[in-house]
């Protein structure tokens, strides 16, 4: 069985501060709280480079994937871990 789990999420840019929003997909052969998803958020640092982002959640989830997209100013970007 494959879940798949989807939310936004955003942190502050640690070059210029500018809010960057994420889209968060996680892929996991086994179910996964929405409340220890959620606290791996809350853990993130408020200011990281979005392919930090994504290994610390694929670390702390331990997922076959995690995929984050964002934009910073205006070009997207995607990371999969």
């Amino acid at each position: 069985m494959m879940v798949v789990y989807e939310l936004t999420f955003s942190r502050k840019c640690p070059v210029d501060e500018a809010h960057d929003h994420y889209h968060l997909t996680i892929e996991a052969n086994h179910t996964i709280l929405v409340e220890d998803i959620l606290r791996a958020i809350e853990c993130l640092p408020e200011k990281a480079y979005q392919e930090d982002l994504t290994k610390i959640l694929a670390r702390k989830l331990g997922t076959e994937s995690v995929t984050t997209v964002g934009y910073h100013s205006g070009v997207k970007t995607t990371c999969v871990a």
